[in-house]
Order: structure tokens, then C-alpha cells, then sequence
């Protein structure tokens, strides 16, 4: 799996959702090509201590 997977399920973790339910938002899941527009797309929604803290519990359930 690339990169761009690994980003949706960052994202979709971080939001509550499936990958599968993720993707069917369409051009929304465009942004998240790198993990800088996936950051830039959190933080407003998050905070940057949200954001951090989801993504490094996500990052080590997967390590």
C-alpha cells in the first residue's frame, strides 16, 4: 500500500470513520496526498494538540 493509503487511514482514524466511507467523500479525499495537506486539513478542525495526539496514537497502533 503507498503513501496516499496510509494518509487516508490517518485521516479517517483521526475523523471516526472507515477508509471505505472516507473515500466516498470524493474530492475531499483529493487533498490528502501528502501528510502536509492531511495536517493542513486537521489542525483547523482539531487543534494542533488534537491533531498530534490522534495521529501519534494512530501511528502507534500501527507499529
Amino acid at each position: 500500500m503507498g503513501v496516499k493509503h496510509e494518509i487516508k487511514k490517518v485521516v479517517a482514524g483521526c475523523l471516526g470513520v472507515s477508509v471505505a466511507a472516507l473515500s466516498s467523500w470524493g474530492a475531499m479525499v483529493e487533498q490528502f496526498v501528502t501528510w502536509q495537506k492531511a495536517t493542513k486539513f486537521l489542525v483547523p478542525r482539531f487543534g494542533v494538540i488534537g491533531t498530534m495526539s490522534c495521529v501519534s496514537g494512530i501511528v502507534r497502533k500501527c507499529v
